[in-house]
């Protein structure tokens, strides 16, 4: 499972082809049988049954093959989610991560040697999806440096990734990893500054953001940000795709067209370059509830028990490392995407385990059996 998310960083192609075989593997030999069937796992199943029944109506006549890619990312997902049980595995998949990435920038590095002024990547790999990948490993760079051995070396060897990954993100030039960088760097200073980190705050203003661009009330306003020398005066595009994703999903609402549908029915052959809006034109309303609550579900179950300032840090990393990828690019089919996911929903393992010598209503006191008040 490390391997397969170390692979996802910078051969997608491969991990949809043999993730789901991997997963199955890692399931057969791992606890065959006792999979378990938590609020996630059951809300990713409903979602790829709704993607499934979408192709009875998509305008796409490549739909099966958009909803074979989805049930592979799912599969992945949910085979990661169940394998992390311990602080150990959620180690070792996010370690596996960073080493993927590392190995990827060192392969644009060697690649582009004679480049000059451009942006540059893996060959054969969409220079935005490393990006984006790389921007999300800062997440897991943070989750390491905080969770993991407190040794000199691990902290040199978190640190070399750290520059490293920040040299591919600079070299790729995508402007949304950028931002998720720069928003990470700003949140871990806020937290170090407050005494509670505003979780909550941020989780609302993402909410809000998400809100103004699905209802196109920040398009124009959005470009006083838009500068430098990738000025477009539509975001690259994207003010255009965004009102057409608008008008098609609201001609569709509940259902929406299909999946894949938008780049058959906007005549343009490419995604939405938005999560939400992408989902909502393919699969509805209800495509989209279901997509939102997997999210929601998947970063809340089960972390109460984790300490409430870790939690908090964490959490927020992730969301601000991966909201620009989400809301400007294709990232809802990345394989990246759902393996950073899967990382950060098994924070659970986080939380301090029992006490051994308190097990049900029985503890030890002073050396003596003492029965527990019920």
């Amino acid at each position: 499972m490390a391997a397969l998310a170390g692979l996802s960083t910078f051969d997608p192609t491969l991990v949809l082809t043999v993730g789901p075989f991997v997963a199955c593997v890692v399931f057969l030999f791992g606890r065959p049988g006792r999979l378990r069937i938590t609020p996630s796992v059951l809300l990713a199943i409903a979602l790829l049954a709704w993607i499934w029944l979408s192709v009875s109506w998509s305008v796409n006549p490549a739909a099966g093959q958009s909803t074979i890619m989805w049930a592979a990312l799912l599969i992945i997902f949910i085979a990661t989610v169940d394998y992390i049980q311990t602080l150990q595995q959620l180690r070792l998949v996010a370690t596996g991560y960073l080493v993927g990435a590392f190995f990827a920038v060192a392969q644009t590095i060697f690649e582009n040697q004679a480049a000059e002024g451009a942006r540059v990547g893996v060959e054969g790999l969409n220079v935005n999806y490393l990006a984006y990948a790389l921007a999300s490993g800062f997440a897991l760079i943070v989750l390491l440096w905080m969770t993991g051995p407190r040794t000199k070396r691990a902290r040199v060897a978190l640190l070399v990734v750290l520059v490293s990954l920040a040299v591919g993100v600079e070299l790729a030039g995508t402007r949304g990893a950028l931002l998720g960088v720069g928003l990470v760097a700003v949140w871990l200073v806020l937290c170090w500054a407050a005494r509670r980190p505003p979780l909550k705050a941020l989780v609302v203003a993402l909410l809000v953001v998400c809100v103004l661009m699905i209802s196109g009330v920040s398009d124009k306003a959005s470009l006083v940000f838009e500068g430098g020398d990738r000025a477009t005066g539509d975001w690259s595009g994207r003010l255009v795709l965004w009102p057409l994703a608008r008008q098609i999903w609201a001609q569709h609402p509940l259902a929406g067209i299909g999946m894949g549908g938008f780049h058959v029915e906007s005549g343009t052959g490419i995604g939405a370059h938005n999560a939400l809006l992408e989902v909502g034109v393919s699969l509805g309303l209800v495509g989209l509830l279901l997509f939102v609550a997997l999210f929601w579900t998947t970063l809340s179950n089960g972390v109460g028990a984790v300490d409430a300032r870790l939690r908090a840090v964490l959490l927020g990393a992730f969301l601000l490392a991966s909201a620009p990828a989400y809301l400007s690019g294709t990232w809802e089919s990345a394989p990246a995407s759902w393996v950073v996911l899967a990382v950060f929903s098994r924070l659970a393992v986080l939380a301090p385990a029992p006490d051994p010598l308190s097990v049900g209503s029985v503890r030890v006191s002073h050396g003596r059996m003492v029965t527990q008040p019920r």
